[in-house]
C-alpha cells in the first residue's frame, strides 16, 4: 500500500501560489471598495448629512455640507466624502462645478429642499432630503 506524502517544497509552493492568489482578489476588491459606486457614495454623504442635521438641531444654528471642485469633495467639519474623477454629481439635475454649499439643515428639523445625484457608467444613487423634516433618502437605479 502506498501512501501520498507532500515534500516541503511542494507544501511551500502550493502555499506561495495561493498567497499570491489571495494578494490579487483582495487588492481588486479593495479597490472597489475604496473607490465606492455612487450608491456607496451617496450613503456616506447621508451620514455626514445627518450629522449636519443633529448638529442644526442641537447647537440652534443652521448647518450646511459645502462642495469642494478643487478637492473633489463634499465636506462638513473634519467630515468628508471624496470622489473619483469619473463620478459626476448633480444636484436638482444640473452638474455640480462651483464652491459652496449644498445641503442645507435648519435648527427645527427642516432643511432646503435639495436631491444631489452621484453618477457613473450609467448607475445614479439620489439623496434627496425633504424640506418639511429634513429626512434623508437614498434613491437607486441602474
Amino acid at each position: 500500500m502506498r501512501r501520498n506524502r507532500y515534500t516541503l517544497v511542494e507544501l511551500v509552493t502550493v502555499t506561495a501560489i495561493l498567497l499570491v492568489v489571495l494578494a490579487v482578489g483582495t487588492a481588486r476588491l479593495s479597490v472597489e471598495l475604496l473607490d465606492g459606486g455612487p450608491y456607496q457614495k451617496a450613503e456616506q454623504l447621508r451620514r455626514i448629512a445627518a450629522l449636519c442635521r443633529r448638529q442644526a438641531a442641537a447647537t440652534g444654528k443652521t448647518c450646511a455640507v459645502e462642495f469642494d471642485p478643487a478637492r473633489r469633495r463634499l465636506f462638513f467639519g473634519k467630515e468628508q466624502v471624496t470622489y473619483p474623477q469619473e463620478l459626476r454629481i448633480l444636484r436638482n439635475g444640473e452638474e455640480l462645478q462651483e464652491p459652496g454649499v449644498v445641503l442645507r439643515f435648519f435648527p427645527d428639523g427642516g432643511a432646503a429642499e435639495t436631491a444631489l445625484a452621484f453618477e457613473r457608467d450609467g448607475e445614479t444613487a439620489t439623496l434627496r432630503i425633504s424640506p418639511l423634516t429634513g429626512s434623508i433618502v437614498i434613491d437607486e437605479t441602474e
